[in-house]
């Protein structure tokens, strides 16, 4: 951990220690190694915001938009087209780099491969809102292929139950078709943007809470959607930052705020209620929320010993 890293750790342990003893009592962390934990985790989740911030300052190589590059990144991708000022396609990215994720062992390959139709093509903003079908059945006809690679393709740990054939309402190929229809339908990324903003009177937490409410995308739960949208705020594609943490429909994140707040995973306390308690926790640590609905979820997984959780 770098000396920066472990100031904000501490930062954040005093934080904690004010919070509980000015504000409310957070018997979850009442143990120092649990507090110390929760610290630590909180690290993690803003590293991961402040990786997106850093990056949108410096030189990025164009490459990095390449899929058939082996340094293909769909974030930083993004970044390159936004500097471009072409809204669709770092959009586009922007949603491919939650469809499919991160995974710790292949990284962005997945997303890499199903970009660049495993070194052929492009699959454009262009191309694909013109032919959304011909990407679709692409890649539920060469699923086995993408996946078996080499090297071997994997989803990122929040997609990890997502297949790249069509299964009933689920499957990579119905979620970019969905995805695509609902752009499409509002007039293109830029149009839906300004509609929102017009629709929330530019507040960008009720513009952001309009856009959660109303995405139609199949198989985007309340994490993808809450990940998909946070990521358009980070890049300044939009202006929309959650209020919220969006507990209610979560598993990881409501256990660890009932044990927070309760040492209770079981706790019989109203999501409502405990999103608000979160909101109330984060603006006094002065993170975003997307930061604390990760720092907790990932907390109450190993809430005694620090445990990094990169996927």
């Amino acid at each position: 951990m770098s000396t920066a890293d472990t100031k904000l750790a501490a930062k954040f342990y005093e934080a904690l220690l004010d919070y509980d003893a000015t504000k409310r009592k957070l018997p979850g962390v009442k143990a120092n190694a649990r507090r110390e934990s929760f610290a630590l985790q909180l690290v993690d989740s803003t590293r991961r915001t402040r990786y997106v911030a850093t990056a949108l300052k410096r030189d990025i190589g164009a490459f990095r938009s390449d899929p058939h590059d082996e340094r293909f990144d769909p974030v930083l991708g993004a970044i390159i087209y936004i500097r471009a000022a072409d809204v669709d396609n770092a959009s586009w990215l922007a949603f491919l780099s939650v469809a499919f994720g991160r995974s710790v062992k292949s990284k962005w390959e997945l997303c890499r491969a199903v970009h660049g139709q495993l070194g052929t093509k492009i699959w454009t903003w262009p191309e694909v809102s013109k032919h959304p079908l011909k990407l679709c059945d692409w890649i539920n006809d060469n699923a086995e292929k993408i996946r078996k690679g080499p090297p071997p393709r994997a989803f990122g740990n929040h997609r990890k139950y997502e297949t790249l054939r069509r299964s009933g309402n689920r499957g990579a190929p119905h979620t970019i078709y969905s995805y695509i229809e609902w752009i499409l339908g509002a007039g293109g990324h830029k149009k839906l943007f300004e509609d929102t903003a017009t629709q929330a009177n530019k507040n960008p937490n009720l513009a952001f809470d309009i856009l959660y409410h109303n995405m139609p995308v199949l198989s985007f739960g309340r994490l993808a959607r809450f990940d998909y949208l946070s990521m358009l705020g980070k890049l300044g594609l939009t202006d929309i930052k959650a209020g919220s943490v969006y507990l209610t429909g979560s598993t990881g994140p409501i256990a660890g705020a009932r044990l927070l707040f309760f040492d209770n995973i079981k706790a019989a306390v109203d999501s409502a209620a405990l999103d608000q308690s979160l909101v109330d926790l984060a603006n006094h640590l002065d993170v975003n929320m997307q930061d604390m609905e990760d720092a907790v979820c990932n907390w109450q997984k190993s809430p005694n010993v620090y445990k990094p959780f990169r996927g």
